[in-house]
């Protein structure tokens, strides 16, 4: 099952593959113009008419696992959940006020602290085994969040 949507709309597909040639068949990305908010899989790099934002939700989840998965990995994967909730209660607050977004300030200030916390956790881990997806999603996983959205 694929989902698009926007704010008042939402089209929900179905393709037996997960991929671009089910994306590219289901013709909506390809031709978004828009910022185009996902799981982070690389794949989607490959439209470059739109932005690409890194969905927190599922940056949330795979942190949760991760300090599910082991005492190690829930060192450095919970103080990374800590910003990230954060972020969404600004987010949250700033919509309840009426605000369209949060200034500039305090975005810049939210996004250092977790790009902090994760060049912090990257240096102290570099030699331990890094679970990510497929080595064309790791180079993404391991970038700081503000590289990832000067990139869109």
């Amino acid at each position: 099952m694929h989902v698009t949507s926007t704010a008042n709309l939402t089209h929900y597909s179905y393709h037996e593959k997960r991929g671009r040639e089910a994306r590219d068949e289901i013709s909506i990305l390809p031709q978004y113009r828009g910022r185009c908010a996902h799981e982070g899989w690389q794949s989607y790099r490959q439209y470059g008419q739109c932005l690409h934002s890194l969905c927190g939700a599922h940056l949330l989840r795979e942190l949760t696992y991760l300090s599910e998965a082991s005492d190690e990995e829930k060192k450095w994967a919970e103080p990374l959940m800590k910003p990230l909730l954060e972020m969404k209660e600004v987010v949250d607050e700033a919509r309840n006020s009426g605000m369209r977004q949060v200034s500039r300030e305090q975005r810049r200030e939210l996004i250092k602290r977790y790009d902090e916390l994760t060049e912090e956790n990257w240096r102290k881990h570099q030699q331990s085994e890094v679970r990510a997806g497929p080595d064309d999603e790791a180079e993404t996983a391991t970038k700081p969040l503000s590289a990832v959205f000067k990139q869109s």
